[in-house]
């Protein structure tokens, strides 16, 4: 346990060379914005974290809004995962307007599948 919560950072596995790439996960079954405003504060190198891998953990429109807030501080953010959640339409306009604010603009892989996304929400990350 990291923080008070249980995270689990380790090497991204297809690296670009960069020394030292983290992946923030959590072994948790639901992860709430309490934890999001805890990794906000408490992760000292945001230049590191290459992928933020949160499937199947109950996140929610709220709770999705936070996550872009720490992807926004990410500067070599490369992959997001939030897959098997349950982020509607408003988490996936949220995310729409914070993808192009990704510093560095390297995002490369965006797993929204398996959400409450309807062709409006779709349409909003398109």
């Amino acid at each position: 346990q990291v923080w008070g919560i249980p995270i689990n950072t380790h090497p991204v596995c297809c690296g670009t060379g960069m020394q030292d790439p983290l992946c923030l996960k959590t072994p948790k079954k639901e992860f709430g914005p309490e934890d999001v405003q805890d990794w906000l504060g408490r992760v000292d190198d945001h230049d590191k974290i290459e992928a933020i891998d949160l499937p199947g953990k109950e996140i929610n429109d709220d709770t999705a809004m936070l996550i872009n807030s720490l992807a926004m501080r990410c500067r070599r953010l490369r992959i997001l995962k939030l897959c098997r959640n349950q982020i509607g339409d408003e988490g996936a306009r949220s995310l729409a307007k914070a993808i192009p604010l990704i510093p560095n603009n390297v995002l490369e892989h965006l797993d929204l599948s398996y959400n409450k996304l309807t062709f409006r929400g779709a349409d909003e990350i398109a």
